[in-house]
């Protein structure tokens, strides 16, 4: 006896968890909840997009050099080994 009570609640407590977890598929659901993360990855994009814009903003304020200049003495040439070193490349600075 004590068997089969045993057995009859486990078999109502097993169909009781399968009927409640069997949800009926709802499209017009599906649809909203395909639009909401579709609105929720918008928002991170547009986020993401103004911060970047912020950090340009601020980079755009924070670099002011002027052009290139090159130091005295500066020539552009291809160099060979066993060539002199120029006196301005010697020094300490």
């Amino acid at each position: 006896m004590k068997k089969f009570l045993i057995g009859a609640v486990a078999l109502t407590v097993l169909a009781g968890a399968g009927a409640s977890s069997a949800q009926p598929y709802n499209p017009v659901a599906k649809q909203r909840q395909d639009v909401r993360e579709a609105r929720q990855d918008l928002r991170e994009e547009r986020r993401e997009l103004k911060q970047a814009q912020r950090y340009e903003r601020r980079a755009e304020r924070r670099y002011r050099a002027g052009r290139y200049v090159p130091p005295r003495g500066y020539q552009a040439r291809r160099w060979t080994r066993g060539q002199p070193l120029p006196a301005s490349y010697r020094t300490r600075a």
